[in-house]
């Protein structure tokens, strides 16, 4: 049974669903590109252990300016 970890994205308004999962084997560099395609622009990514996902700090570019 392969085993996935959900992806989030922290925004200057919060936390949110990034709409997908990873396996629980992808690394920093699995998930950034993931993020990128799916047209996030991550800066700081990492594994929260306590709630098994990773959490990406983004650029909110709709809110910037």
């Amino acid at each position: 049974m392969l085993h996935h970890r959900h992806v989030f994205v922290e925004t200057a308004q919060g936390r949110v669903n990034a709409g997908f999962s990873v396996l629980a084997s992808a690394d920093a560099a699995d998930v950034s590109i993931r993020l990128r395609e799916n047209g996030w622009a991550p800066y700081r990514l990492y594994l929260d252990h306590d709630e098994r996902c990773w959490v990406a700090a983004v650029m909110d570019w709709k809110h910037a300016a």
